[in-house]
């Protein structure tokens, strides 16, 4: 829920709140109608959070221990399975060589360079909240360059150093290896 509508209805103020909301528009009330409730009404205005560090001499944070931005687009899923395959493939290509920390310190500065890609993609949607075909558009963006980030992960089995979490990272960013 964006700020705007989440100070107008006092969440805040728990059950009261939940009841204005389902007032808002009668099919979110009507969706509602039946239910009973499990448990007390809960309103967590933000919940993002960046580590300052994400990496350090022979260990490194998760990307979800690293950041979380929103559930919105259910981003950390991809974000932990893609962190977890470079790890591995850090581990088995680098683990008690000169490079190790040095690979360690690219994987985290990949890590937050994703993490702000996915804050900014949030931002832009909740921005657009109020003008539906574009937050269509970017959604559809997103949900593209996902597909294309986990197919050509799958397709090539491994992850390619050239290859970011729905394509964030500008190719004159890395050097041009297999996409």
């Amino acid at each position: 829920m964006v700020d705007s509508l989440a100070t107008r209805l006092q969440l805040s103020e728990g059950a009261p709140a939940w009841a204005r909301h389902l007032q808002c528009p009668p099919t979110v009330r009507d969706q509602f109608v039946i239910a009973t409730e499990d448990r007390p009404f809960t309103y967590a205005p933000r919940l993002a959070f960046r580590s300052g560090v994400v990496a350090g001499k022979r260990w490194v944070l998760l990307p979800s221990a690293a950041g979380f931005v929103d559930p919105l687009l259910s981003t950390g899923f991809p974000l932990v399975l893609l962190g977890v395959t470079r790890l591995a493939r850090i581990m088995e290509e680098h683990w008690g060589s000169n490079r190790f920390d040095r690979e360690l310190t690219g994987y985290a500065k990949r890590t937050e360079d994703e993490l702000l890609a996915t804050a900014r993609l949030i931002a832009g949607l909740y921005a657009s909240m109020d003008n539906f075909p574009l937050f269509v558009s970017l959604s559809l963006l997103y949900f593209a360059a996902a597909s294309f980030t986990e197919t050509r992960a799958a397709s090539t089995g491994l992850i390619s150093p050239a290859l970011s979490f729905c394509m964030s990272i500008r190719p004159s960013q890395h050097n041009r290896q297999t996409y």
